[in-house]
This record gives C-alpha cells, sequence and structure tokens, in this order.
C-alpha cells in the first residue's frame, strides 16, 4: 500500500502535553519559541557550597593578628612562626578574591543570553545551562591562576626579597671603625639526592616545623639553612618555602582538621589563647581530599556547584504557540475500496477498447464520425490539463552521505534543511589547534644545561659583567616560555570543552566564517589576559619598587645599593641601625652616578660587557621570515605581548563537523507535477470506468424518476383543462 507524509499542528501547547508529543515524535517534533533569547537567570539558579575554610575563623582578621610576631624573621625560613600569619592572611586574600570571582560569574551567567528558536526538554535545558556555566567558571578561574603563575615567574625571576628572610639573609656587620656594611647569603637546601638548591635559583620546600628554642639561640649561620631544627614538631599540612606565597600553595591545611595540631598552634602562638575560641567548635570537619591549597583556588574553593532549573519559567519565556510533527499514514478502508472499484471499472474500459481496436480496427479508422473525434479531443484535453498540473512537494532524503549533501546544497541552498540528530557538538571533535611559539622557546637557550652554563659562567672578578645578570634574565626567559605554552595549553582545553551549537548543517562557507570568527575571538582575548598581566605586574614593580636582590650575589657577598646609618630613637634614646636602599637604574659607562632610575623611568637601558667573551659559546637562533613573524630585531616585550606565539595551527576539517552533526534525514522543497503519465492515464481510465459503473448503477432509478415526474405533471395539465372546460 502507498505511504503519504503529513504534517500534524497541536495547538494549545502545555508541558505536559509537550512531554507526550516528544516521547511519541521526538525526531520530528518542532515547538517555535515565541521568545528565542531570554536571560538565564529567568530560569536558572545556582547553589554553591565553598570550601569550610573560607567560613571559618582561620581567615579572620584576629587570627591572622594573634599569629603576628614582631621578630618573625628571626625564626629561620623552616620555622611556621616566620610565615603562619602572612599564609593566613593570603588564605584569606584568595577566599576573598574566590568569593569575589564566583559572584561575577553568577551575575555573567545570569545575564547571558539564552537562544532557544526551538522549545527544548528540561533535560536538554540544564545540559545547556551546566555547559555556560561551567564555561564561564574555568574562564574566571583560569584567568586569575595565569595572573597568580605570572606573579610567582615574575617573583622568581626577579629574586624579589622576602623582608621575613625566607629568600636572602641580610646580615649588617660593623668594623672597627664604625663603619657598616650589608652582607647578603641566599638560603640553602640539601635536597635528599645530595643537590644544593637555592631560592635564587630553585624553588624548594619543606615541611614548616616548631622548636622549642628562642629566637636568639638560633645562629645566623643556622637560620641561613633551609633545613629544620633538631627536636622540631612538624605543623602537618604547612610548608616552608622561599616566599610565603609558594608555601601556602603546596599546603593542604592538614593541621586545621586536628584539634592537636591547633593545641600545638596556641602552645607558640600565645596570643590565640586570648580569642576565646573553642577549638573543638573551630576545626574543619570532612576532609574528603587531599588537595593543595594551590588546587582549591584553581577551583575558586568551590566544592560543589548545583545549577537548578525552573522548567515551568523557561516553558514560560518560550511560550510555544503551535507544534508540528510529521506521521506516515497509509491509505485507509474508503481508499482502499474506491481504488479498487476505480480500477475494475477501469481495466473494463481498457478490455473493451482494445477488444473493439482488435476486431474493428479497419472499420474505426475509415468510419469515424465527428463525435469520436471530439471524445478524443475531449480526452486529450483532459490529459494534457491532468499532466501540467503541479504542486510544491516535500522531498526527505534519510541518512544523507556528506556527498549526498554537497550535491543537494548546490542544487537546493534555498530550501535544503539537514537538521542535526546531535545539536550540542563538542570543539574536539572536529577542531585542532597546535599553536607553535617564537623559536627561542624551542632553542637550547632555555634549558636546564645552558642555564647551568650560565651559572658556572658568573665571576666574581668583575661584578658588573653580563655573565653575573644572564642567568637571572635566561631563566626569566625560560619560566616565560613555560608560562606561556601552558597558558595556551590551558585555554586552547577550555575552548575544546566548550560546544558548538548548531540545530542544523551548516554551510561549508557559513561553517568556515563562524569558525574563523569564533578562533579569532580566541586568539584575542587569550592574548589580551596575558599582555594586561604583562603591564599590571610590570606597573606594581615599577610602583612598588620592591627589593631585588643584587644580580652580582653568588654565594655571599656585601650589597652596595644597600645604605646603614645609625639613628636614634627619640622617646628612649635607644641607639639603632636605619637601612635604607638606592632606587634601582642604569649608571653611566665607568661611574657610579644613575642616569635613569628605573622608579621614574620604566625603560631605562644601559649596554652590557662581557669581559672575557671566549668563555661563552654561542648558539645562535636561524632567521628565517617564512617561519617567523618576529624579525630579529623584535623587542622581547613586544614578542611578550604576543605571548610568544608565531602560529595558531588551527584546523577544523568540514567532514568531521558533518560526522559529528550526523544529519537524520535532509529535505528540501521543490516544484513537481501531481502524477506521472501511467498514473494520468490510470486516473483517466478509472475516472471513465468509474462513472460507466456508476451510470449503469443510477441511470434506471433516473429515467424511472424522469417518466414519474412527466406522468405527474402531465396529470397536472390534463386535470387543469378539464377544470377550465367545465366552466364553460
Amino acid at each position: 500500500m502507498k505511504t503519504e507524509s503529513s504534517t500534524i499542528t497541536v495547538l494549545d501547547i502545555t508541558p505536559v502535553k509537550f512531554d507526550e508529543l516528544y516521547s511519541k515524535h521526538k525526531k520530528t517534533l518542532s515547538c517555535p519559541c515565541s521568545t528565542i533569547s531570554m536571560p538565564l537567570k529567568t530560569f536558572v539558579s545556582n547553589i554553591i557550597k565553598l570550601h569550610p575554610v573560607c567560613k571559618s575563623i582561620f581567615v579572620n582578621q584576629s587570627w591572622i593578628e594573634a599569629l603576628y610576631l614582631l621578630n618573625a624573621s628571626q625564626y629561620g625560613v623552616w620555622d611556621f612562626r616566620t610565615t603562619a600569619s602572612s599564609q593566613f592572611a593570603l588564605l584569606s586574600d584568595f577566599c576573598s578574591i574566590a568569593k569575589d570571582m564566583i559572584s561575577h560569574i553568577e551575575n555573567d551567567v545570569g545575564n547571558n543570553d539564552f537562544i532557544t528558536a526551538y522549545l527544548l526538554t528540561d533535560t536538554q535545558i540544564e545540559f545547556e545551562a551546566n555547559s555556560t556555566t561551567e564555561s564561564f567558571k574555568n574562564s574566571a578561574s583560569a584567568r586569575i591562576i595565569m595572573f597568580l603563575n605570572y606573579l610567582r615567574t615574575t617573583i622568581r625571576g626577579n629574586y624579589l626579597v622576602s623582608a621575613l628572610n625566607t629568600n636572602l639573609i641580610i646580615e649588617i656587620s660593623a668594623d672597627t671603625d664604625n663603619w657598616f656594611v650589608a652582607i647578603a647569603s641566599t638560603v640553602m637546601y640539601n635536597s635528599t639526592s645530595g643537590r644544593r638548591l637555592s631560592c635564587r635559583d630553585d624553588n624548594p620546600t619543606s615541611a614548616a616545623t616548631l622548636n622549642p628554642l628562642l629566637n636568639d639561640s638560633v645562629t645566623l649561620d643556622r637560620i641561613q639553612k633551609f633545613e629544620s631544627m633538631p627536636n622540631s614538631t612538624i605543623v602537618s599540612g604547612f610548608f616552608a618555602a622561599c616566599t610565603p606565597l609558594e608555601a601556602l600553595l603546596q599546603s593542604t591545611l592538614d593541621c586545621l582538621y586536628e584539634i592537636e595540631c591547633l593545641h600545638l598552634l596556641s602552645d607558640y602562638f600565645p596570643v590565640l589563647n586570648h580569642m576565646g575560641a573553642n577549638w573543638t567548635d573551630s576545626i574543619l570537619t570532612s576532609k574528603q581530599q587531599n588537595l593543595s591549597v594551590n588546587d582549591y583556588f584553581n577551583n575558586l574553593f568551590i566544592e560543589e556547584w548545583l545549577t537548578k532549573i525552573n522548567y515551568s519559567e523557561y516553558f514560560n519565556e518560550c511560550h510555544p504557540s503551535v507544534c508540528t510533527y510529521k506521521v506516515t499514514d497509509r491509505a485507509g478502508i474508503s481508499d482502499t475500496i474506491t481504488l479498487l472499484i476505480s480500477l475494475y471499472g477501469g481495466l473494463v474500459i481498457i478490455l473493451r477498447l482494445i477488444a473493439s481496436f482488435l476486431v474493428n480496427i479497419s472499420l474505426k479508422f475509415r468510419h469515424r464520425t465527428r463525435n469520436t473525434s471530439l471524445h478524443f479531443g475531449s480526452i486529450i484535453v483532459l490529459l494534457l490539463i491532468t499532466s501540467l498540473s503541479t504542486q510544491t512537494a516535500t522531498v526527505t532524503i534519510p541518512n544523507p552521505s556528506l556527498t549526498t549533501y554537497k550535491n543537494l546544497q548546490k542544487l537546493h541552498s534555498v530550501t535544503l534543511n539537514c537538521p542535526c540528530s546531535i545539536k550540542t557538538i563538542s570543539y574536539r571533535s572536529f577542531v585542532s589547534l597546535s599553536p607553535t611559539l617564537h623559536q627561542v622557546c624551542s632553542s637550547g637557550f632555555v634549558t636546564d644545561n645552558w642555564l647551568k652554563l650560565l651559572k658556572k659562567s658568573t665571576t666574581t672578578v668583575y661584578p658588573s659583567d653580563w655573565r653575573n645578570r644572564a642567568l637571572p634574565q635566561f631563566q626569566l626567559l625560560s619560566d616565560f616560555c613555560r608560562l606561556a605554552n601552558k597558558t595556551i595549553d590551558d585555554s586552547v582545553d577550555r575552548f575544546l570543552q566548550q560546544f558548538f551549537i548548531a540545530s542544523t548543517v551548516f554551510n561549508e562557507i557559513d561553517f568556515d566564517t563562524q569558525l574563523n570568527a569564533t578562533l579569532r575571538q580566541l586568539y584575542n582575548s587569550t592574548i589580551l589576559d596575558f599582555r594586561l598581566q604583562n603591564e599590571v605586574v610590570r606597573l606594581l614593580l615599577q610602583v612598588d619598587q620592591p627589593y631585588m636582590a643584587s644580580l652580582e650575589i653568588i654565594d655571599c657577598c656585601w650589597l652596595s645599593n644597600l645604605i646603614i646609618s645609625r639613628t636614634t630613637n627619640e622617646k628612649n634614646n635607644q641607639s639603632l641601625l636605619q637601612v635604607s636602599f638606592i632606587l634601582p637604574g642604569i649608571p653611566e659607562i665607568n661611574s657610579p652616578v644613575l642616569t635613569c632610575v628605573c622608579a621614574t623611568n620604566p625603560h631605562c637601558q644601559g649596554l652590557n660587557v662581557i669581559y672575557t667573551p671566549e668563555l661563552v659559546h654561542g648558539i645562535p637562533l636561524i632567521n628565517d621570515p617564512t617561519r617567523s613573524r618576529f624579525p630579529p630585531n623584535t623587542l622581547v616585550s613586544t614578542i611578550f605581548k604576543e605571548m610568544m606565539v608565531e602560529q595558531w595551527n588551527a584546523s577544523w576539517p568540514y567532514k568531521n563537523f558533518y560526522e559529528s552533526c550526523a544529519p537524520i534525514h535532509c529535505t528540501y522543497s521543490e516544484k513537481i507535477r501531481t502524477k506521472t503519465i501511467s498514473e494520468i492515464i490510470i486516473t483517466l481510465m478509472s475516472v471513465i470506468g468509474g462513472l460507466i459503473v456508476s451510470l449503469r448503477l443510477i441511470t434506471p432509478y433516473l429515467v424511472q424518476f424522469f417518466f414519474y415526474l412527466w406522468a405527474k405533471i402531465t396529470k397536472r395539465q390534463q386535470n387543469q383543462q378539464q377544470n377550465e372546460q367545465g366552466k364553460y
């Protein structure tokens, strides 16, 4: 039996009716929204659970102040008393930053316009809302972590000195003539492998400890060693490092989950006992994972983020007035009977014509009458009229291949529609990105071997020799290459986790245009964030002018930029030593006079000198304009602003997108003739045959009815005539 496809329209749509229709006709169901754009906050709400430390006493100002010690820098880097207050102050700031970022994320997600041309199910809405929220969350988290890593790289690369004596120990010495000098020593750490690490070249960490010895009994030589004292107690989950920031990022906060550890802290920080806090109620509970503060901060201290969908509100905003779906029907019983009768009559006519034609063919040609010609002409006219009639039909091609789609696109580009079976497609399924950085980032100039060579090339004979400055500069260059590479990898990974929304197949030109615009936005936003960090950090260094360890320091030397003078406390007449430092700058050649001060001019420059150049072997880079967009004389700052990227090397094969979309079918509209020649002939024969059969059945009754009417009319006329004659 012949099947027909028809479109059913349903009015007065409700959520219940939509669910019923979707369960039965999900493949062809379409419910256009009256409002296609709506803010997510109209139907999405969030329940966010933060790490308990961000709501605890441990981030309160009273706790931080109770850990503060005036002589904290005298205990040594390994003693928790040195950095405890600073670490918890940083932890409090991290929590505040996380809360602010979460508030911004909620606001951005809520104000984000949700585009929905057709009504979606609650499952689809939940997926879309979660994807959008996750995208905003990852983007915000990545920006703050990227800035933190940039700051860490800058602190280490420029060897910014901590006032807590954790990465550089400054000793003031006086000779017999009361001439004071400042002597600096780097903090050293002997690793288990026997390697000697320093805070200038490495980033060592060890468990934070507490020792009962008084700070004045610890010698300066002992403080310089990155090793805990004998009989020390470990503060579980906390670390010592070259700076409080590095120490906190490695910490797991185990101590805050243990009542015994809190009692230990109260023994070494007496002010804690005056806070009146109940440590049993203050300890953190439900530690589930052994994560570091760096891990927590990467996730903005979020333990759980639940997105709740109010589907009724979404339905009301979408407000679909109608829904349509397609059904395929077979012919009904009445249509079948009618068709059989028509076919029967048509066959009778055909057989009669054929028989007459075979028996009387010659007579037909010799004695054709005018009426026969007229009848034949009428049939021809009817045949032509029927054959010329057209209608617009929708043609459906199931499961089209890419080749089929391209052919259809050429022929029916205006009306072609191919709905995707997967409307939210991960970019990872059809986009690949393989960025290449400036060649210096893959050269020998950023390897450990080169850095070791520079370290061995330092000289104490010529403190101003460039080789003494080269190590931190190349170390910073190496760190920036790694940071740029990691930033790009993270940005690309976040992008590939996002989804490309495609309700129907894009043609190849529109697809390329869309992807080019999207990727251009990715490139610009990633580079802009990196450039902004560069400018912010440079501004901070210029404005704050933090003290940097002298580049000439090898293991120990005197600091020429620190000036020691004696002063008197006016209140108690106590003699004190005052330390001040000269603002860094560029001196004149062969003169100590500064011609440019970095605090007032961030672009100070001076010539570098190598006194024994034969000791340094060159590894020149290759100048290939076809491979690099940066000429040899390009400033490093310019390359940094471009995040050291040469090419992004993006590709998005259309074939991969088409296969990911996986269209269920393609439909297009075209004008077609209502019937083929054979169908026209069959229809005409069926009509004629049907008329003959019908007339055979009806004609006797029509004749009887005619004679009945004729007799009645005749009788009435006769009665009228008799009545008129009777009057006379």
